[in-house]
């Protein structure tokens, strides 16, 4: 079950401090050990990386974090996060949608159509000054200047090399009609085998449902939970000593050898040379 992400302490964190103001929140936490969470981000949010390493694990895409790095959440998004061995520490900015809706006002055009995912970002020169302005604030609890976060963030997002596209992204996710269904499938993923069921849990009809899916990611709904399970079950892989059989069932797969195929079509190795890379 994927647990909601709310900028507070999470198993095998060591020290958490935070600083506010109004819906945006910063958050600074440190952890000694290796830890892994499965999180479902309620919030747009801008992971920023401070020492260690980290993998992401978005779906079908595993992103491997270091320091220096920054990385772009959309809100309701289904994250496996591994926390590697040898310390970690990061910076955690937590948007609420009216800033979000700011930025994309201010931002360029809408062009084309983007999915929506997580991704790492190039992390401009004066944001190193910024991100120590952040550390400063969470740790003496001094308020945020949301003025001046919206300035950095428009600049973070203007220089990216994509940014038209990062910015329809943005557009992209900020509908909320799929946040039932993204909660129900954090809550019910290896349930959840039928198109039926998840308009069901999603409040909404089958049309709907697929209508909202493929404006958001491009794709249908079923294509978007095979996803979720071999990411799941790649995460669990690399974390866990559980069998592979126990792995493939719990993320939602009812036949061992759809799994291997649909696994190393996903990912180009077999789940057991998975598991030790």
């Amino acid at each position: 079950m994927y647990a909601a992400y709310t900028n507070r302490p999470v198993p095998g964190c060591t020290a958490m401090y935070t600083a506010q103001c109004a819906d945006v929140s910063a958050a600074y936490s440190r952890f000694r050990e290796d830890a892994c969470h499965m999180l479902h981000v309620p919030r747009t949010i801008i992971n920023i990386i401070l020492h260690g390493q980290k993998r992401m694990y978005d779906g079908n895409a595993v992103h491997h974090l270091r320091a220096g790095d920054i990385f772009l959440i959309p809100r309701d998004t289904l994250l496996c996060s591994e926390i590697l061995p040898g310390g970690f520490e990061s910076l955690n900015l937590q948007l609420p949608d009216a800033l979000v809706a700011g930025l994309l006002h201010a931002g360029p055009a809408p062009a084309g159509k983007a999915r929506t995912r997580s991704l790492p970002l190039q992390m401009p020169r004066d944001w190193d000054r910024y991100t120590q302005t952040l550390l400063h604030c969470t740790q003496t609890s001094t308020a945020l200047d949301v003025a001046a976060l919206e300035d950095a963030l428009l600049a973070l997002l203007r220089q990216q090399p994509e940014a038209t596209m990062v910015f329809s992204m943005l557009r992209a996710a900020q509908p909320p009609a799929l946040g039932l269904a993204i909660r129900a499938v954090g809550e019910h993923l290896e349930e959840l085998r039928h198109l039926e069921a998840l308009a069901g849990r999603s409040c909404m009809s089958r049309a709907s449902l697929q209508r909202h899916f493929r404006q958001r990611y491009q794709v249908s709904p079923m294509a978007w939970l095979q996803e979720q399970r071999l990411g799941r079950a790649g995460f669990l892989l690399r974390t866990t000593r559980l069998p592979i059989r126990e792995i493939a069932y719990s993320s939602g797969f009812e036949d061992l050898t759809h799994f291997y195929r649909a696994f190393r079509r996903q990912f180009g190795t077999t789940p057991a040379r998975w598991r030790t890379t």
